[in-house]
């Protein structure tokens, strides 16, 4: 074999191992998977952004939070049990559990903040409590005798009608009064009303939901 040859054979086998990879065994490099940017806290929201509430009333907060992207957080559409409330005068106005209550005449600010990944966020919020100028309400029951969730204000006398819907059977419904005497609401066609006049909390209910976790629902008369 020429010299010339041998130089031309060398210069073959060296391109062939470079295409293969060379003699390490090791075979052509990947390009290196790029995985999606973690979501990161960006923005929260309290709703409502301002309350107004009469004396006793109780009101649930939202807490929505927003990545870089402007999508809902991890997909979660609510924060709210995730959050801190801190209230500028906890006599005025509180939040526990997400649920803002009005505890006496006078207004707070309340400072929500959230933390995700170590990450901080804060909103606020202005609450302002007032005495109660509604005289009357009415209340709808479900079959089980529940009305509202959270308790009804009313200044003194105040008018409650109580009514069932069409179609659902009238329960037995235990009025109590702040004396802790009680009476049976009496419903004809669905309906059943009573005058209040006295201050203070009154609970309706039927007779196997005695407890106050139970109860059907609350009235606060002032």
């Amino acid at each position: 074999m020429t010299k010339r040859s041998l130089l031309l054979l060398v210069g073959l086998c060296a391109a062939l191992g470079a295409a293969c990879g060379g003699d390490n065994g090791v075979g052509p490099k990947l390009a290196a998977t790029e995985f999606p940017p973690e979501p990161v806290l960006t923005r929260i929201e309290v709703t409502p952004d301002s309350s107004l509430l009469t004396l006793g009333e109780y009101r649930p907060l939202t807490v929505k939070a927003w990545d870089q992207f402007g999508a809902s957080l991890f997909g979660s559409a609510d924060w709210t049990l995730a959050a801190t409330f801190v209230s500028s005068d906890s006599a005025v106005a509180r939040v526990y559990d997400g649920v803002l209550t009005g505890l006496a005449l006078g207004v707070a600010t309340i400072t929500t903040s959230l933390t995700v990944n170590d990450r901080t966020l804060t909103d606020s919020m202005t609450v302002k409590v007032v005495m109660p100028t509604a005289t009357s309400a009415v209340i709808t029951l479900d079959q089980y005798g529940y009305g509202p969730p959270y308790p009804v204000s009313l200044k003194a006398p105040a008018a409650v009608t109580w009514v069932i819907p069409d179609g659902v059977e009238a329960p037995r419904i235990l009025l109590t009064f702040p004396n802790a005497n009680a009476e049976w609401l009496q419903f004809v066609h669905g309906v059943a009303t009573r005058t209040l006049s006295t201050p203070g909390y009154y609970s309706y209910a039927t007779p196997e939901m005695r407890e106050w976790k139970d109860i059907g629902g609350v009235i606060r008369v002032f």
